[in-house]
């Protein structure tokens, strides 16, 4: 607070200083006269974006398949012999075979 008191105190004993003759105000520019403007050109139209790809629908999996029954072969053997006159033996053999590899084939009807 002091200094303020100071600079006051200076400041009063000198006289304020002269700023000189005021000048004249400057006129404002003139503006150019406007040409006829020309029709601005229609812009050329934006180009589409290319859609994004769609993710492909899930599939629904598909039902099980029924296994398919391997084909059985059946053999049936019968033998007669007579060894003795008179005397006849009568054999029978019987033999399944199951095929994996072999692919079934339709069976007939008519038998």
């Amino acid at each position: 607070m002091a200094k303020s008191k100071r600079a006051a105190a200076k400041r009063r004993g000198k006289a304020a200083k002269s700023r000189g003759a005021a000048k004249r105000a400057k006129s404002a520019p003139k503006v150019a006269k406007r040409k006829a403007t020309k029709p601005a050109k229609k812009a050329a139209p934006a180009r589409k974006k290319r859609a994004a790809p769609r993710k492909a629908a899930a599939r629904k999996p598909a039902p099980p398949k029924k296994p398919v029954q391997a084909p059985i072969e059946v053999i049936e053997v019968e033998t007669v012999e007579e060894p003795i006159p008179g005397v006849v033996v009568v054999t029978d053999y019987e033999a399944v075979r199951i095929n994996p590899a072999a692919k079934p084939e339709p069976e007939d009807s008519s038998e």
